[in-house]
């Protein structure tokens, strides 16, 4: 799964839904979907939140898809010479990083509270 629009389509195809009824079922608008799934704009946390809701998934899976997204086009546009693979492997490595941040930030947050 590379990105919001990817799990998108990719549930939509699943469950034979129209982007109409996904729209109508998820309490989103037609075209937001259609500019998200397109790749023309992000999907907002509220977008996020309601998707993750309408397909039974966390939200937080569908904010890292999402903020994927934007980190690849962030990389692209800075190493544009850069091979997909390389750019796929720099986004891994970040969101590792990141989490592993989170996970300090919650340890010190924890040694705090003692």
């Amino acid at each position: 799964m590379d990105d919001l629009a990817d799990f998108i389509a990719q549930q939509m195809a699943e469950r034979g839904l129209s982007l109409r009824a996904l729209a109508m079922y998820s309490g989103i608008g037609v075209s937001t979907l259609s500019t998200i799934v397109r790749r023309k704009r992000q999907a907002s946390p509220a977008t996020c939140q309601k998707l993750a809701d309408y397909f039974g998934v966390d939200e937080d899976y569908l904010l890292r898809l999402n903020e994927r997204r934007t980190l690849n086009e962030v990389l692209r546009r800075a190493f544009p010479d850069s091979s997909e693979a390389k750019i796929d492997y720099l986004v891994r490595v970040l969101q590792q990083a990141e989490r592993e941040w989170d996970s300090q930030d919650k340890l010190q947050a924890g040694l705090n509270k003692n």
